[in-house]
């Protein structure tokens, strides 16, 4: 479902591999581009290079100027093929080295398996704790959240995953925060089969046991936090979605205030509909009040977003940040920097299955404007964790690249100290974000948005001060601030100009919508199998993907049937029940999209000494 970096900057990553440091790890200098300048990777790390596979989710600074960097890592075996995946856990110094690295298997004596870590903090003994999900095979797979402590040189302090907060949803552990009695507290991303699901905070003493674990419900749709963070007060402030599985009318965001026994203080839903509306960081400002960011979508344009919450829950101010209208950004952490503060996200661009990522940051001045938005691309990257301000005010950013075949964490330090204006370069080009053009029907509003192109080959947002103009206003207008109506059928070229340079928009008007626009991406369930006993149930989960690899649960929007009702029954929440011995088939429908799975029903488990006609008397 979910369950999403560039500050003037655009990298040229063409990387010269000096294998250096520890087993499975990679250095990499770079050697700059003549046609794309930028500011300097200090330098960029590959870990995991001997195993199957590592992904990096999250890296953090540690108090020694180094990071700490988790995520998963699949090993091979014997015969070099993979083997079972493992949380990964990397210290490094202030130049990618490894000091130590870590490997886990968490709950591996009752049934877990398959974990992934998604963030760390360093604790204020001088050690780190590190949060994630294992999924849980005792029954039917579930996913549940674990921690990990380790000490300052890694060794495993103790490690819990709770595996009896939610028997039927989901819980990821995403997010984590010590408290001020030296405990902690954990939050992420759930999801159940009912579309349903609570979003929750556990909080747990020093040593992991479970203190208090409570669920929150902000309407009848799936809600999830993907951020917490620790309040002055002892208290806690988390942020998160109100994510409508049947209608988008629902979206919203939500801010929550808990006290130190997780009950809540004050709550703010920020509602808008149809937008996607999500909160996805929390930082606690210089004043005592809160900032959020998040994402929606305003029309056809996305926005990244900041709101400022006073401490007892009222809005101060909020701001918009126009990304275009590909629906491919995605900022979801704020930080602060020297001069203000940057979102930290990706942008993604190509088709599925194609698509490419590059590491996006955005930086913010302290009056909040907008100063660069620039992705830099490494043409082999896979997937975009979350970053962190160096001391230095530089970026140290992680992913994922595709090396050779495989998969590999990265880790890549960008320097800060050569950032300069987006105004600096000479203007080279002046270009609308939707080049290919754009379809509107009589009476509907479309934002546009306008970039200079520079001639180090970096661009920024000048919307706000381009000028517009339509070459036929009866068929199309367009108003100061780019915003294009609909007027009357036919076709039209919007114009806009900024520092001496114009560009073109070719817009074409129809009476109508010509349709929805068909979603690509790809659609499955949780399993290809499925059995249960007579009289039993099992609830199974539809997913789609989309192009840029989000994923979110869809039974709600599914319709599901089976071949053989004598075998077995499903109701359209997705809930098996099994009726007499045998095979069938399950078929789900989503938007056109098929998938099929088998059931398989067995007798019920009898034990020994009970027959079936005993069996049946006891009914």
């Amino acid at each position: 479902m979910l369950k999403q970096l560039s500050k003037l900057v655009v990298l040229s990553l063409t990387c010269i591999l000096i294998w250096s440091g520890g087993a499975g790890h990679g250095i990499a200098a770079t050697a700059s581009d003549p046609e794309v300048s930028g500011p300097a990777t200090e330098w960029s790390a590959l870990y995991g290079t001997n195993a199957a596979s590592s992904n990096g989710r999250s890296v953090i600074p540690t108090t020694d100027g180094g990071y700490i960097a988790v995520g998963e890592v699949v090993d091979l075996n014997s015969s070099g093929y993979a083997a079972e995946q493992k949380i990964y856990v990397v210290k490094v110094n202030e130049n990618g080295g490894i000091t130590w690295e870590k490997k886990l298997l968490i709950g591996a004596d009752s049934g877990k398996a398959g974990g992934s870590a998604y963030n760390a903090i360093q604790t204020r003994d001088g050690g780190y704790l590190v949060s994630g999900a294992v999924t849980d095979y005792s029954g039917k797979p579930l996913r549940v959240p674990f921690l990990a402590k380790l000490d300052s040189q890694g060794t495993l302090e103790w490690e819990k995953n709770y595996d009896t907060l939610s028997p039927s949803t989901d819980l990821y552990g995403e997010s984590i925060a010590e408290s001020t009695d030296g405990g902690f507290v954990i939050t992420g991303f759930s999801a159940n089969s009912y579309a349903l699901a609570s979003a929750y905070v556990l909080k747990v003493d020093g040593t992991g046991n479970e203190v208090w674990f409570k669920t929150f419900r902000f309407g009848d749709d799936n809600q999830y936090f993907n951020a917490l963070i620790a309040s002055p007060d002892g208290g806690y402030v988390a942020v998160g979605t109100i994510e409508s599985m049947l209608s988008s009318e629902q979206d919203a965001s939500v801010i929550v205030k808990l006290n130190d026994l997780g009950e809540v203080e004050w709550e703010k839903r920020q509602p808008l509909p149809g937008s996607n509306r999500s909160a996805h960081s929390v930082q606690l400002s210089p004043d005592g009040a809160y900032l959020v960011n998040g994402m929606q979508q305003q029309g056809n344009e996305q926005q990244a977003y900041v709101t400022k919450i006073d401490a007892e829950g009222e809005t101060l101010w909020g701001k918009t940040y126009n990304l275009g209208y590909d629906n491919n950004d995605y900022m979801t952490q704020l930080l602060p920097t020297e001069d203000g503060y940057a979102l930290l996200g990706y942008h993604a661009y190509g088709s599925y299955p194609d698509h490419r990522m590059e590491y996006q940051i955005i930086t913010l001045n302290s009056d909040w404007e907008m100063v660069t938005k620039r992705p830099f691309k490494d043409y082999n990257l896979a997937g975009v964790g979350k970053g962190t301000v160096a001391s230095d005010d530089g970026f140290v950013l992680t992913g994922q690249i595709k090396e050779n075949d495989s998969y590999r964490m990265q880790v890549i330090k960008v320097s800060g100290n050569d950032l300069g204006s987006p105004t600096d370069p000479e203007i080279t080009e002046l270009r609308f974000d939707t080049a290919e053009g754009a379809e509107l029907s009589i009476g509907e509003l479309r934002p546009s948005v306008i970039n200079a192109v520079y001639a180090d080959g970096t661009f920024t947002d000048v919307t706000a001060v381009a000028s517009f103009a339509s070459l036929n206003p009866e068929i199309a207008s367009v108003d100061a601030s780019g915003v294009i109506t609909g007027l009357s059928v036919g076709g039209t070229v919007i114009t806009a100009g900024y520092g001496g340079f114009e560009a073109q928009l070719n817009v074409r008007v129809t009476d109508g919508p010509s349709g929805p626009l068909p979603i690509t991406g790809k659609y499955y369930l949780d399993s290809e199998d499925y059995s249960l006993s007579i009289g039993s149930e099992l609830d199974i989960q539809a997913w789609f993907e989309d192009k840029d690899g989000n994923t979110r649960l869809v039974n709600g929007e599914t319709e599901f049937t089976v071949t053989n009702p004598d075998v077995a029954l499903i109701n359209q929440e997705g809930i098996i029940t099994g009726i007499g011995q045998g095979l069938t088939s399950v078929t789900a429908v989503y938007q056109g999209r098929t998938y099929t799975a088998s059931v398989l029903v067995v007798r019920p488990y009898i034990p020994a000494g009970v027959d079936d006609e005993t069996l049946s008397d006891s009914h």
